[in-house]
């Protein structure tokens, strides 16, 4: 049981915003009530690389 969130962004800064929403609030203080009722027990981050990405790590 439980919430499984999935988030796609381009930039790093987008989740930390989130994050920071979620756990901290803006204003400070209102943060996700789910907070209350719950415990993040873990987490992970992915990172897929563009096409052009991978074509500038292969040509050397």
């Amino acid at each position: 049981m439980g919430t499984y969130f999935i988030a796609y962004t381009s930039t790093f800064s987008t989740v930390m915003k989130m994050l920071n929403n979620m756990f901290i609030g803006s204003p400070e203080g209102n943060y996700d009530m789910l907070l209350d009722f719950s415990t993040p027990k873990t987490g992970t981050l992915f990172f897929v690389p563009t096409p052009d990405m991978l074509d500038d790590f292969s040509s050397d």
